[in-house]
């Protein structure tokens, strides 16, 4: 399993989506690496420290998924879409990124048991 991934990775998955990478290249770098930082803010840092040498692929994903959204999310800044008859509100959370996340993400300190922490 890699580390945490790059840039060039995220130009290859853009790739295979539906969206080209060369229709966001002005936007590409920013919006990957401020979803970089989110995930590695928002992954329990004890378990995964942002220097890690391995990182699942879910949370690989998620930072895919997360700098797909900031690319894209730039055609709706009002939070709607609109196509030739109708509009479409965007959802400020992205259901899949956070079920990706789950596993990773520290619970609230209060919420934390030590039978939790040694589950981990």
């Amino acid at each position: 399993m890699p580390g945490w991934p790059t840039s060039t990775e995220m130009d290859q998955w853009l790739s295979g989506q539906s969206l080209s990478s060369t229709t966001f290249v002005d936007r590409l770098p920013f919006a990957f690496e401020a979803a970089l930082e989110v995930v590695q803010d928002e992954v329990w840092a004890d378990f995964m420290p942002v220097d890690a040498a391995v990182v699942p692929n879910r949370v690989r994903l998620a930072v895919f998924i997360l700098a797909h959204r900031l690319l894209t999310r730039a055609d709706s800044p009002s939070g709607v879409i609109g196509f030739a008859e109708f509009a479409v509100r965007v959802s400020n959370e992205d259901p899949d990124y956070k079920i990706l996340m789950r596993k990773h993400v520290a619970p609230p300190f209060a919420a934390l048991t030590a039978a939790q922490i040694a589950a981990q």
